[in-house]
């Protein structure tokens, strides 16, 4: 029975640690460009879901709160995006985030030191042993990223890595057709697209809707909407930045996300490294000091004695430690009525503003950037004949292009920029 008993959770171990990358990384020779999803699957022993609806990529991450159940290196494996071609939907690129500080939590530094070193030597022997890495390195908000690039036989492997003053950032791995662009660091981040070709990318429906197709980035389950976001609009640029680089750019937070005037300010910081400039279109200004606070209140109230609804007594908001009083902003958004909100911002003067200056951005072939409470997502394009805008959130497949009315989304929104070209 003890024997039965050891059996059974020697099986267990195995299943739990799941498969090793190893056999996605090394099929047999000239091979690797020739697989399908079906094929990928089987290698790795995992499931992949499409990233998105047009099926051009499939990725995988574990659940929340789950161990991955792919690894290499005996280090779980965070997440990996496959790129296909078409027509026959074959392999064509392969990134692999071996650790992210936003999946993986964080890492001291003498731990990642040793997984770099382990993914150089792993890397090295996949490209063959006797290909040189060529070396690069670029400054990203103000630490070095580094760059290790194998020119092998069948595949352009790249190693990019980076620790900041908060620790350990992202080790990634990708596996490249020789076929497809290289370019430096510096130059392969910044936004390539001349701005005057933008309102040309802008798609136009016999309907008179007009959308632009802007690549997604899925955030996973952590808290990167803002760092997901912002790549995605370079990406839509030319430039090629992934959401791990640029949560170090605006200094993202995997639990707590990302300040929004604190990207902002990095975002005016890093704008020759990024090639774009910020440009503020509509910002909700109740909430910038705490006299607007006051008279977002007074505002709100009246609103409230019309609907015969409860007001807000802002005293009840405000703690006391000492000779400190602050505002306790979380208790004061709980207490404020969602149908007294609305019917306060229906009627607020700015909205003809906004709708102005979300219909000539995307006239422009601007993608928006709209900061709602506790969240960021990209306006991408609208229907003027319904009142529609079009959206996208960074969630993956099926999250591409949906529809709010105008209104609605006027009422939701705290800021909207966008990032110019330079």
């Amino acid at each position: 029975m003890k024997k039965i008993l050891l059996f059974v959770w020697m099986v267990l171990a195995v299943l739990a640690s799941g498969a090793d990358l190893q056999t996605l990384l090394t099929p047999p020779a000239g091979s690797f460009w020739n697989r399908g999803v079906a094929d990928l699957q089987k290698n790795t022993g995992v499931r992949f879901r499409w990233g998105t609806r047009d099926r051009k990529s499939i990725r995988y991450s574990p659940k929340k709160g789950t161990v991955s159940s792919v690894s290499w290196l005996d280090q779980p494996v965070c997440e990996i995006l496959c790129t296909l071609g078409s027509p026959a939907g074959k392999l064509q690129s392969m990134t692999i985030s071996i650790y992210n500080r936003g999946d993986g939590g964080a890492m001291n530094d003498r731990d990642f030191k040793r997984l770099q070193e382990r993914a150089e030597e792993a890397v090295s022997k996949l490209a063959g042993n006797n290909v040189q890495p060529v070396r690069d390195r670029m400054r990203m908000a103000r630490e070095t990223v580094f760059s290790r690039t194998w020119h092998g036989p069948e595949v352009r492997w790249q190693l990019l890595w980076c620790e900041s003053d908060r620790g350990a950032e992202y080790l990634t791995l990708k596996a490249l057709h020789p076929s497809l662009p290289e370019e430096k660091l510096r130059k392969a981040v910044k936004a390539a697209v001349d701005k005057k070709m933008l309102p040309a990318m802008v798609k136009k429906q016999e309907d008179g809707s007009l959308f632009m197709d802007v690549p997604m980035i899925d955030q996973g389950e952590k808290g990167y909407c803002a760092a997901a976001t912002m790549a995605r609009v370079i990406c839509y640029y030319g430039g090629e930045i992934d959401q791990n680089q640029a949560a170090q750019v605006i200094g993202t937070d995997a639990q707590f996300g990302t300040s929004c005037r604190g990207m902002l300010k990095k975002l005016e910081q890093e704008k020759s490294m990024l090639n774009v400039r910020t440009q503020m279109l509509y910002e909700f200004q109740d909430f910038s000091s705490f006299n607007d606070i006051r008279k977002f209140v007074s505002r709100y109230n009246r609103a409230a004695r019309s609907m015969k609804k409860k007001s807000i007594r802002l005293e009840d908001h405000i703690k006391t430690s000492g000779r400190t009083r602050t505002l306790d902003l979380d208790s004061l958004n709980k207490e404020i009525d969602k149908e007294v909100y609305r019917q306060m911002r229906i009627k607020d003067k700015d909205y003809a503003k906004f709708r102005r200056e979300v219909e000539a951005a995307i006239r422009q072939g601007l993608p928006i950037l709209w900061m709602i409470p506790g969240h960021i997502r990209l306006i991408v394009g609208m229907d003027p004949g319904k009142d529609q805008i079009f959206y996208s959130d960074s969630w993956g497949s099926g999250h591409e292009l949906k529809k709010m009315p105008f209104q609605e989304a006027f009422i939701l929104t705290h800021r909207i920029f966008v990032l110019i070209p330079r």
